[in-house]
């Protein structure tokens, strides 16, 4: 376990793994992941891939 302590804390990964990082950030003030007071975190993740040439 790694704990950091800080005002702010940006999580930049993808999709897919922002979700994963902030739903194992449990702690007691979030038993069910860190923002997911409401259990929708990582229910409506949109994946997009664009190609900029043809």
């Amino acid at each position: 376990m790694t704990e950091y302590y800080a005002r702010i804390i940006f999580a930049n990964a993808s999709a897919l793994h922002t979700n994963l990082i902030l739903l194992n950030s449990t702690s007691s003030r979030f038993p069910n992941g860190l923002g997911n007071d409401i259990g929708l975190l990582g229910t409506h993740m949109a994946f997009h891939s664009y190609r900029g040439a043809f």
